[in-house]
């Protein structure tokens, strides 16, 4: 309902990481993530909240989250990436009462280069896992936005020369 609730209070605390490893000349290693909580720091009441809401986790705000890439320059101008994408559970309303399961996805990305082309194959969801991109529960019911299935995009580029 886009309304705002005055003097409520919420804490949060977490760590964001981006880490990269070269694991041969070829073959590389990525790691992005957030570890975080979110907790309600006052005793208000929310559209939705049956009672005392204090120190109940921030209604649809994962504790961790992220992705990791395994990525192979197979030859000079073209490159393999597989990559992991984690979403961890979380609760869907204010009295914790309801909760998402979260989701892992798998995506594949084939790159590569020729002359003034750039071209790619990027598979998204191959293992075609139904997931939502958010979710939420109000009035009785659960609410979610259904994420994509499983894709294939196939792109193409061209450099001009300055």
């Amino acid at each position: 309902d886009r309304f705002n609730v005055s003097g409520a209070g919420t804490l949060h605390y977490g760590l964001d990481l981006s880490l990269r490893w070269q694991l041969t000349e070829e073959v590389d290693f990525a790691v992005d993530a957030s570890l975080a909580r979110h907790e309600y720091d006052s005793d208000v009441e929310l559209l939705g909240s049956a009672g005392n809401i204090i120190g109940n986790q921030v209604d649809t705000a994962p504790e961790h989250f992220g992705s990791a890439r395994l990525g192979w320059n197979f030859l000079p101008q073209a490159r393999a990436e597989l990559e992991w994408v984690h979403m961890s559970e979380y609760f869907l309303d204010p009295d914790n009462q309801h909760k998402y399961d979260g989701h892992d996805l798998l995506n594949l990305r084939l790159t590569g280069a020729w002359k003034q082309l750039d071209f790619g194959i990027r598979a998204t969801n191959i293992t075609d896992e139904d997931y939502a991109e958010r979710a939420d529960y109000g009035f009785g019911s659960y609410r979610y936005f259904v994420g994509e299935p499983r894709s294939v995009y196939f792109e193409v580029g061209y450099r001009f020369a300055p």
